[in-house]
This record gives C-alpha cells, structure tokens and sequence, in this order.
C-alpha cells in the first residue's frame, strides 16, 4: 500500500464566510491523523467575489471518502469535492 496526493476543492457557503477559520480547521483535521501531510492550501477566485479553497494532501492510498466527509463537516464549508487523485 503506497500513498496518494489528493486535491481538494472546499466551498464555502457566502462570500461572506471566512476562509482564515476554515484554513485553521483544515489544518487541525489533518493534524489529527499521523499518516496525512498537507501540502498545499491556497485560495482560488470562483466568481463575484467567491473564493474555493483549494488544498493538496498526502495519504496512505486507501477510500478518501471519510477524510471528504471529515472536510464537509467544516463550519462555513458548503461542498467539498475531491480532484486529482495520484499514486506516489
């Protein structure tokens, strides 16, 4: 079993939500399992004004479902959807 980089797009639900705190819970998500390297975190411009937040993440190569349901259980997170999936 080898590990996968994962992209990430999160949306947050106004223009209005803060990106900064949900920067920080992204963050202590991923803090919490060991096996998980976030790589990059970057803000995207979407449309009038709406920014996605777009992250990459090393992972042990096994179902990214329940780390995208950990993400979408983010205060100010609308959707969450998975891209680019890569064998390391």
């Amino acid at each position: 079993m080898g590990k996968v980089a994962v992209t990430f797009k999160l949306m947050p639900v106004s223009v209005d939500t803060d990106l900064n705190a949900i920067k920080d819970s992204v963050k202590k998500s991923v803090a919490r399992h060991k096996d998980m390297q976030l790589k990059i975190m970057e803000e995207k411009p979407v449309a009038f004004g709406l920014k996605s937040l777009d992250i990459l993440i090393i992972l042990p190569d096994v179902s990214i479902s329940e780390l995208e349901d950990e993400l979408t259980k983010i205060t100010g997170v609308a959707s969450v959807e998975a891209g680019n999936v890569t064998l390391i």
